[in-house]
């Protein structure tokens, strides 16, 4: 492997783990708000290859919220109802 799939391993995981509700407020504080909680294809490519299948659906879901909600902000109609958006939670916090 290396460090590069290491690195993507573990951000895939903690995506899928705040997704999941299995990290702590703390925790989350720690990786702060420079920590890119967006879910892209490549964490749901890794997530497919080497998490289990509740992470990877998490990730698969939150990548379509994510998609569904840049089309939304892009002006071209109103965000879906019950978006969870990790910005707005680690703000809060």
């Amino acid at each position: 492997m290396g460090d590069r799939s290491d690195d993507a391993v573990w951000v895939a995981t903690m995506k899928a783990d705040a997704l999941l509700g299995h990290l702590s407020d703390e925790y989350r504080v720690q990786l702060g708000a420079r920590f890119d909680w967006d879910v892209s294809e490549e964490d749901v490519r890794v997530a497919r290859a080497t998490l289990s299948a509740q992470r990877i659906d998490a990730l698969t879901r939150g990548q379509r919220k994510s998609s569904v909600a840049s089309v939304s902000t892009a002006g071209s109609g109103p965000a879906v109802a019950g978006e969870w958006d990790l910005t707005n939670d680690l703000l809060a916090l």
